[in-house]
Protein backbone atom coordinates (compact mmCIF):
# COMPACT_ATOMS: atom_id res chain seq x y z
CA UNK A 1 0.00 0.00 0.00
CA UNK A 2 2.83 2.52 0.77
CA UNK A 3 4.34 1.92 -2.20
CA UNK A 4 0.80 2.52 -4.33
CA UNK A 5 1.11 5.48 -2.19
CA UNK A 6 4.62 6.60 -2.90
CA UNK A 7 4.09 5.69 -6.82
CA UNK A 8 0.38 7.77 -6.93
CA UNK A 9 1.46 11.09 -5.19
CA UNK A 10 4.06 11.72 -8.07
CA UNK A 11 1.29 11.82 -10.62
CA UNK A 12 0.86 15.67 -10.53
CA UNK A 13 -1.23 15.76 -13.77
CA UNK A 14 -0.29 19.78 -14.30
CA UNK A 15 3.39 18.95 -14.05
CA UNK A 16 2.43 15.48 -16.30
CA UNK A 17 0.63 18.07 -19.01
CA UNK A 18 3.22 20.59 -19.09
CA UNK A 19 5.34 17.81 -21.86
CA UNK A 20 4.57 17.55 -25.28
CA UNK A 21 1.01 15.40 -25.79
CA UNK A 22 2.70 12.91 -27.90
CA UNK A 23 5.22 11.91 -24.73
CA UNK A 24 2.01 10.13 -23.46
CA UNK A 25 1.13 8.42 -26.48
CA UNK A 26 4.45 7.58 -26.94
CA UNK A 27 4.71 6.01 -23.62
CA UNK A 28 1.01 3.94 -23.89
CA UNK A 29 2.61 2.87 -27.03
CA UNK A 30 5.67 1.19 -25.48
CA UNK A 31 3.84 -0.01 -22.65
CA UNK A 32 1.03 -1.92 -24.32
CA UNK A 33 3.32 -2.95 -26.82
CA UNK A 34 5.91 -4.94 -24.54
CA UNK A 35 2.37 -6.47 -22.77
CA UNK A 36 1.07 -8.08 -25.65
CA UNK A 37 4.11 -9.34 -26.75
CA UNK A 38 4.61 -11.07 -23.22
CA UNK A 39 0.83 -11.83 -22.47
CA UNK A 40 0.42 -14.15 -25.72
CA UNK A 41 3.22 -16.45 -25.66
CA UNK A 42 3.20 -16.55 -21.63
CA UNK A 43 -0.34 -17.44 -21.45
CA UNK A 44 0.27 -20.77 -24.59
CA UNK A 45 3.27 -21.52 -22.77
CA UNK A 46 1.11 -21.79 -18.99
CA UNK A 47 -1.25 -23.55 -20.58
CA UNK A 48 0.89 -26.06 -22.32
CA UNK A 49 2.89 -26.48 -19.20
CA UNK A 50 0.56 -26.69 -16.37
CA UNK A 51 -2.97 -27.06 -18.10
CA UNK A 52 -5.92 -27.27 -16.28
CA UNK A 53 -7.18 -24.11 -14.48
CA UNK A 54 -7.69 -21.69 -17.29
CA UNK A 55 -8.41 -18.71 -15.27
CA UNK A 56 -5.30 -19.34 -13.21
CA UNK A 57 -3.27 -19.18 -16.16
CA UNK A 58 -4.85 -15.99 -17.78
CA UNK A 59 -4.32 -14.12 -14.17
CA UNK A 60 -0.81 -15.06 -14.37
CA UNK A 61 0.05 -13.92 -17.82
CA UNK A 62 -1.58 -11.16 -17.52
CA UNK A 63 0.37 -10.50 -14.38
CA UNK A 64 3.73 -11.04 -16.01
CA UNK A 65 2.34 -8.78 -18.83
CA UNK A 66 2.08 -6.16 -16.63
CA UNK A 67 5.27 -6.04 -14.46
CA UNK A 68 6.82 -6.36 -17.85
CA UNK A 69 5.19 -2.96 -19.23
CA UNK A 70 6.96 -1.88 -16.11
CA UNK A 71 10.22 0.92 -15.78
CA UNK A 72 12.76 1.52 -13.18
CA UNK A 73 14.67 4.89 -13.19
CA UNK A 74 17.89 2.95 -12.22
CA UNK A 75 20.11 2.72 -15.26
CA UNK A 76 18.92 6.34 -16.37
CA UNK A 77 20.45 8.26 -13.19
CA UNK A 78 23.92 6.14 -13.38
CA UNK A 79 23.80 7.27 -17.15
CA UNK A 80 23.01 10.61 -16.27
CA UNK A 81 25.79 10.76 -13.81
CA UNK A 82 28.44 9.11 -15.79
CA UNK A 83 27.86 11.29 -18.77
CA UNK A 84 25.56 14.31 -17.66
CA UNK A 85 22.56 14.28 -19.60
CA UNK A 86 20.61 16.67 -17.71
CA UNK A 87 19.25 19.08 -21.04
CA UNK A 88 19.58 16.31 -23.51
CA UNK A 89 15.77 15.56 -24.95
CA UNK A 90 16.18 11.39 -25.17
CA UNK A 91 16.85 11.48 -20.97
CA UNK A 92 13.88 13.46 -20.93
CA UNK A 93 11.90 11.52 -22.91
CA UNK A 94 13.13 8.29 -21.15
CA UNK A 95 12.43 9.82 -17.66
CA UNK A 96 8.47 10.78 -19.14
CA UNK A 97 8.06 7.30 -20.22
CA UNK A 98 9.71 5.77 -16.72
CA UNK A 99 7.82 7.58 -14.73
CA UNK A 100 4.19 6.95 -16.40
CA UNK A 101 4.40 3.82 -17.89
CA UNK A 102 4.06 1.86 -14.59
CA UNK A 103 0.09 3.05 -14.98
CA UNK A 104 -0.17 1.00 -18.15
CA UNK A 105 0.73 -2.04 -16.29
CA UNK A 106 -1.46 -1.14 -12.60
CA UNK A 107 -4.56 -0.75 -15.27
CA UNK A 108 -4.16 -4.02 -16.41
CA UNK A 109 -3.40 -5.87 -13.10
CA UNK A 110 -6.38 -3.83 -11.58
CA UNK A 111 -8.69 -5.24 -14.87
CA UNK A 112 -7.24 -8.92 -14.20
CA UNK A 113 -8.60 -8.99 -10.69
CA UNK A 114 -11.88 -7.39 -11.42
CA UNK A 115 -12.98 -10.03 -14.25
CA UNK A 116 -11.61 -12.85 -11.69
CA UNK A 117 -13.75 -11.94 -9.01
CA UNK A 118 -16.89 -14.34 -8.80
CA UNK A 119 -19.64 -12.68 -6.90
CA UNK A 120 -21.13 -9.19 -8.70
CA UNK A 121 -20.75 -5.54 -6.13
CA UNK A 122 -24.61 -5.41 -6.97
CA UNK A 123 -26.09 -8.55 -7.32
CA UNK A 124 -26.71 -8.14 -11.27
CA UNK A 125 -23.99 -9.90 -13.27
CA UNK A 126 -24.41 -7.59 -15.86
CA UNK A 127 -20.98 -5.78 -16.07
CA UNK A 128 -19.46 -7.64 -12.89
CA UNK A 129 -16.03 -7.19 -13.54
CA UNK A 130 -16.52 -3.07 -14.44
CA UNK A 131 -18.80 -3.01 -11.03
CA UNK A 132 -15.60 -4.27 -9.18
CA UNK A 133 -13.46 -2.23 -10.85
CA UNK A 134 -15.71 0.80 -10.21
CA UNK A 135 -15.85 -0.03 -6.25
CA UNK A 136 -11.91 -0.02 -6.65
CA UNK A 137 -11.96 3.68 -8.32
CA UNK A 138 -14.81 4.70 -5.26
CA UNK A 139 -12.23 3.22 -2.19
CA UNK A 140 -9.33 4.74 -3.83
CA UNK A 141 -10.76 7.89 -4.42
CA UNK A 142 -12.52 8.46 -0.62
CA UNK A 143 -10.04 7.14 0.50
CA UNK A 144 -7.66 9.86 -1.17
CA UNK A 145 -10.02 12.51 0.01
CA UNK A 146 -9.99 11.74 3.76
CA UNK A 147 -6.52 12.23 4.07
CA UNK A 148 -6.31 15.17 1.88
CA UNK A 149 -8.70 16.45 5.17
CA UNK A 150 -6.66 14.49 7.25
CA UNK A 151 -3.75 16.69 6.29
CA UNK A 152 -5.16 20.23 6.40
CA UNK A 153 -4.71 20.08 10.24
CA UNK A 154 -1.90 21.60 11.50
CA UNK A 155 0.54 18.77 13.28
CA UNK A 156 4.18 17.98 13.54
CA UNK A 157 5.60 15.57 10.66
CA UNK A 158 5.80 12.60 12.77
CA UNK A 159 2.38 13.21 12.96
CA UNK A 160 1.80 13.55 9.58
CA UNK A 161 3.47 10.37 9.13
CA UNK A 162 1.09 8.54 10.84
CA UNK A 163 -1.69 10.18 9.35
CA UNK A 164 -0.18 9.16 5.71
CA UNK A 165 0.73 5.17 6.92
CA UNK A 166 -2.25 4.59 9.03
CA UNK A 167 -4.73 5.72 5.38
CA UNK A 168 -2.03 3.19 3.45
CA UNK A 169 -2.62 0.73 6.09
CA UNK A 170 -6.48 1.49 5.92
CA UNK A 171 -6.93 1.22 2.55
CA UNK A 172 -4.81 -1.30 1.58
CA UNK A 173 -6.28 -3.34 3.72
CA UNK A 174 -10.18 -2.62 2.77
CA UNK A 175 -8.97 -3.85 -1.18
CA UNK A 176 -7.34 -6.69 0.29
CA UNK A 177 -10.36 -7.53 1.94
CA UNK A 178 -12.12 -7.28 -1.20
CA UNK A 179 -8.87 -8.80 -3.47
CA UNK A 180 -8.92 -6.13 -5.44
CA UNK A 181 -5.27 -4.57 -5.32
CA UNK A 182 -3.96 -2.53 -2.41
CA UNK A 183 -1.42 -1.22 -4.95
CA UNK A 184 -4.02 0.30 -7.05
CA UNK A 185 -6.16 1.53 -4.52
CA UNK A 186 -3.57 3.30 -3.04
CA UNK A 187 -2.35 4.45 -5.99
CA UNK A 188 -5.35 6.18 -7.01
CA UNK A 189 -5.22 7.57 -2.78
CA UNK A 190 -2.15 9.50 -3.98
CA UNK A 191 -2.89 10.31 -7.15
CA UNK A 192 -5.99 11.80 -5.42
CA UNK A 193 -3.80 13.86 -2.92
CA UNK A 194 -1.74 14.60 -5.82
CA UNK A 195 -4.13 16.66 -7.44
CA UNK A 196 -5.89 18.60 -4.40
CA UNK A 197 -4.60 21.84 -3.08
CA UNK A 198 -3.12 21.54 0.15
CA UNK A 199 -0.06 19.54 1.89
CA UNK A 200 0.63 17.54 -1.30
CA UNK A 201 4.12 19.17 -1.34
CA UNK A 202 5.15 18.09 2.64
CA UNK A 203 3.99 14.61 1.90
CA UNK A 204 5.56 14.37 -1.36
CA UNK A 205 9.01 15.21 0.50
CA UNK A 206 8.04 13.52 3.66
CA UNK A 207 7.32 9.80 2.23
CA UNK A 208 10.22 10.68 -0.05
CA UNK A 209 12.05 10.67 3.08
CA UNK A 210 11.27 7.08 4.26
CA UNK A 211 10.97 5.85 0.65
CA UNK A 212 14.47 4.05 0.66
CA UNK A 213 13.95 2.44 4.11
CA UNK A 214 10.89 1.25 2.92
CA UNK A 215 11.92 -0.20 -0.19
CA UNK A 216 14.54 -2.21 2.07
CA UNK A 217 12.39 -3.93 4.29
CA UNK A 218 9.89 -4.52 1.39
CA UNK A 219 12.68 -6.51 -0.78
CA UNK A 220 13.51 -8.02 2.02
CA UNK A 221 9.81 -8.85 2.30
CA UNK A 222 10.15 -10.01 -1.41
CA UNK A 223 13.04 -12.47 -0.56
CA UNK A 224 11.19 -13.80 2.21
CA UNK A 225 7.83 -15.18 0.56
CA UNK A 226 10.22 -16.35 -2.86
CA UNK A 227 10.30 -20.27 -2.81
CA UNK A 228 12.18 -21.23 -5.70
CA UNK A 229 11.55 -25.08 -5.89
CA UNK A 230 9.52 -25.44 -9.72
CA UNK A 231 12.22 -26.41 -11.88
CA UNK A 232 10.19 -24.07 -14.86
CA UNK A 233 10.88 -20.62 -13.01
CA UNK A 234 14.49 -20.59 -14.63
CA UNK A 235 13.59 -21.41 -17.94
CA UNK A 236 10.77 -18.92 -17.70
CA UNK A 237 13.02 -16.32 -16.53
CA UNK A 238 14.78 -16.72 -19.12
CA UNK A 239 11.92 -16.43 -21.75
CA UNK A 240 10.43 -13.66 -19.72
CA UNK A 241 13.56 -11.64 -20.12
CA UNK A 242 13.71 -12.07 -23.81
CA UNK A 243 10.15 -11.50 -24.78
CA UNK A 244 10.51 -8.42 -22.44
CA UNK A 245 13.50 -7.10 -24.28
CA UNK A 246 11.99 -7.63 -27.56
CA UNK A 247 8.64 -6.07 -26.19
CA UNK A 248 10.45 -2.60 -24.87
CA UNK A 249 12.63 -2.63 -28.35
CA UNK A 250 9.40 -3.01 -30.52
CA UNK A 251 7.34 -0.70 -28.79
CA UNK A 252 10.26 2.33 -28.28
CA UNK A 253 10.56 1.82 -31.87
CA UNK A 254 7.01 2.54 -32.62
CA UNK A 255 6.94 5.18 -30.65
CA UNK A 256 9.87 6.67 -31.55
CA UNK A 257 7.91 6.84 -35.39
CA UNK A 258 5.20 8.56 -33.49
CA UNK A 259 7.57 11.77 -32.75
CA UNK A 260 7.95 14.20 -36.14
CA UNK A 261 11.07 13.67 -37.65
CA UNK A 262 12.48 16.72 -36.40
CA UNK A 263 12.47 16.19 -32.99
CA UNK A 264 12.36 12.17 -33.30
CA UNK A 265 14.85 10.23 -30.84
CA UNK A 266 16.48 7.28 -31.63
CA UNK A 267 14.40 4.00 -32.98
CA UNK A 268 16.11 2.21 -30.64
CA UNK A 269 15.06 4.27 -27.39
CA UNK A 270 13.62 1.44 -26.00
CA UNK A 271 16.89 -0.07 -24.85
CA UNK A 272 16.65 2.94 -22.27
CA UNK A 273 13.89 1.20 -20.78
CA UNK A 274 14.68 -2.60 -19.81
CA UNK A 275 15.33 -1.18 -16.16
CA UNK A 276 12.77 -2.86 -14.07
CA UNK A 277 12.13 -1.99 -10.25
CA UNK A 278 9.81 -1.66 -7.53
CA UNK A 279 6.68 -1.22 -8.94
CA UNK A 280 6.88 -4.79 -10.84
CA UNK A 281 7.36 -6.29 -7.58
CA UNK A 282 4.57 -5.02 -6.06
CA UNK A 283 2.56 -5.92 -8.55
CA UNK A 284 4.08 -9.26 -7.90
CA UNK A 285 3.85 -9.56 -4.57
CA UNK A 286 0.21 -8.27 -4.83
CA UNK A 287 -0.81 -11.59 -6.85
CA UNK A 288 0.86 -13.67 -4.40
CA UNK A 289 -1.25 -12.39 -1.46
CA UNK A 290 -4.69 -13.07 -3.96
CA UNK A 291 -3.51 -16.00 -5.69
CA UNK A 292 -3.15 -19.65 -4.46
CA UNK A 293 -2.99 -21.56 -7.48
CA UNK A 294 -0.37 -23.85 -8.26
CA UNK A 295 1.67 -21.64 -10.39
CA UNK A 296 1.89 -18.52 -7.94
CA UNK A 297 5.37 -19.36 -6.79
CA UNK A 298 7.02 -20.21 -10.56
CA UNK A 299 5.35 -16.47 -11.88
CA UNK A 300 6.94 -15.09 -8.31
CA UNK A 301 10.15 -16.67 -9.32
CA UNK A 302 10.08 -15.60 -12.95
CA UNK A 303 9.41 -12.06 -12.10
CA UNK A 304 12.23 -11.70 -9.35
CA UNK A 305 14.79 -13.57 -11.37
CA UNK A 306 14.06 -10.94 -14.39
CA UNK A 307 14.38 -8.10 -12.11
CA UNK A 308 17.67 -8.39 -10.77
CA UNK A 309 19.20 -9.56 -14.05
CA UNK A 310 17.77 -6.49 -15.88
CA UNK A 311 18.59 -4.54 -13.06
CA UNK A 312 22.00 -5.94 -13.78
CA UNK A 313 22.34 -5.15 -17.96
CA UNK A 314 19.87 -2.17 -17.81
CA UNK A 315 22.99 0.37 -17.65
CA UNK A 316 25.07 -1.58 -20.55
CA UNK A 317 21.77 -1.34 -22.93
CA UNK A 318 21.26 1.86 -21.66
CA UNK A 319 24.72 3.53 -22.62
CA UNK A 320 23.80 1.49 -26.25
Amino acid sequence: GVIGLIFGIQLELDKILRFPSRYILMTFTQAICTMLVVFWPFYFVLEGIFGGDSQSILLASLVLAATAACTAQTALALIHREFGLRGARVMELLRYMSSVDAVVGLLALQIALCLMQVQPVLGIHLGSGFQWFALSMVVGGTTGFLLHLLTRVRCSDEELLIFVLGMAVFSGGIALSLKLSPLFVNTLMGLVVANLPGSRNRIFHLLARVEKPFYVVFLILAGAIWRPASPWGLPLAILYLGLRLIGKVSGGYLAARIAPESSRPPLTVGLGLISQGGIAIAMVMNYYQLSSARLTDVVVTTVLVAVILNELASPFLART
